[in-house]
């Protein structure tokens, strides 16, 4: 799959980035664990461009605790707006934590206008360092916090028991590629318009690496615009049977 490419500083820098210069209303999903920092800059560049910011969070406690305006409970499963609520939704760093993929980009969808804008973001399963880690020690997590999933489940055991439920859930759940992600956008009525990777680089090394190959960052950065499943596969669709075939 070839796609246009380009390299973004950052998930912040790549949503600041890619935000229409005109009066939008944008959701930011899962925005209670970027921090209040990151809430706070993009909340200042959408309303610097004269709209409105709105945060969903299933995080019921710290959104009782921080009180932001426009922060709603919720996640993108279910999402708790009407149709065509959003002219843009940002799901950063999300989608690797659900098991139900296809369900949240449907509800993307449902609460896009038409044409409107998804950024997403997802670590990238062509990381440098992951692999790196796969050729040199075998290593493969993805970034997984094995302890903290280990403890979630000890702690939720017997809710978990009593519901016939799988008793450890990782953290992230399922890594996407570049091709992944662009099946399952365009199948369910996605354009994408580019997709990229972050660059932030810590060490020398990295940094050379990511010069030459700057298709390993860190994160996989998307920016798909909502079209009818015909626009998605245009390319195809309109081609001469010889090429279809």
């Amino acid at each position: 799959m070839r796609f246009t490419f380009r390299s973004y500083p950052g998930r912040l820098g790549f949503v600041l980035e890619s935000l229409p210069k005109k009066p939008i209303r944008l959701l930011d999903a899962g925005n209670l664990g970027d921090g209040e920092s990151t809430n706070e800059r993009l909340r200042r560049a959408v309303e610097a461009e004269g709209g409105t910011y709105v945060g969903l969070d299933s995080n019921e406690g710290l959104t009782r605790k921080l009180a932001l305006p426009n922060q709603v409970v919720g996640d993108l499963e279910h999402a708790p707006f009407e149709n065509g609520s959003f002219d843009t939704v940002y799901a950063g760093e999300i989608i690797e934590h659900t098991w139900t993929p296809s369900m949240m980009i449907r509800e993307c969808r449902r609460i896009l206008k038409p044409g409107g804008l998804l950024l997403l973001d997802t670590p990238n399963p062509y990381r440098i360092g992951t692999i790196m880690g796969f050729l040199f020690r075998r290593e493969s997590s993805m970034g997984d916090n094995r302890t903290l999933s280990f403890h979630e489940a000890r702690n939720a055991f017997s809710e978990l028991r009593e519901k016939g439920q799988v008793l450890l859930q990782p953290q992230h759940k399922i890594f996407y590629t570049p091709a992944m992600l662009r099946q399952l956008l365009e199948t369910h009525g996605f354009v994408i318009e580019n997709i990229g990777a972050t660059s932030k680089a810590r060490g020398i090394l990295t940094r050379l690496l990511l010069l030459l190959f700057p298709h390993t960052g860190s994160h996989l950065c998307v920016i798909a615009r909502k079209a009818t499943v015909e626009e998605a596969f245009m390319d195809v669709a309109h081609a001469p049977a010889s090429d279809a075939r």
